[in-house]
């Protein structure tokens, strides 16, 4: 997986212009915003006043607009004339826009792989096997199991 993580909610309703500013984290997270009014079990919109912040913890430079992205698909760096990857200064001058600089090396556009944990769901044949802590190579041999596709366990 990339490492990912939720580190609190964006709330555009508080005071003030700079974006890291209206972060809430802990307590003062608060809930999203978020509504679900068709039941389908995601939120009807996602860019609401309060919002989950979800960053990553590897990348090139990059304009953290604490914004999502739904104009159309998000680059945040591209090429400049050496080859390096550079910010994409298409997002420079989104309100709120902090240019955050990347911790991988210039030729790289996007992040790596990192050794989080992964959460996994299951339903079905076979998901009472999923729990707790697993290696990966356990999570495969579950799928074998439940798809019956080599003799069960000894």
């Amino acid at each position: 997986t990339h490492g990912v993580s939720i580190i609190g909610t964006v709330d555009d309703d508080k005071p003030g212009a700079d974006m890291r500013e209206k972060v809430g984290t802990y307590a003062a997270a608060g809930f999203p915003n978020y509504t679900d009014e068709n039941g389908d079990g995601y939120p009807d919109k996602v860019d609401v006043s309060r919002r989950l912040f979800l960053a990553a913890n590897n990348g090139p430079d990059h304009y953290e607009t604490f914004r999502p992205k739904l104009d159309g698909p998000f680059v945040p760096a591209i090429q400049n004339e050496k080859k390096e990857y550079v910010a994409n200064e298409a997002y420079k001058d989104v309100p709120g826009a902090v240019l955050v600089t990347g911790n991988i090396p210039r030729e790289g556009d996007s992040g790596v792989h990192a050794v989080d944990d992964v959460v996994l769901q299951s339903a079905g044949p076979g998901s009472e096997d999923f729990k707790g802590y697993m290696e990966e190579s356990d999570v495969y041999r579950v799928l074998v199991d439940a798809l019956a596709l080599a003799p069960a366990k000894p």
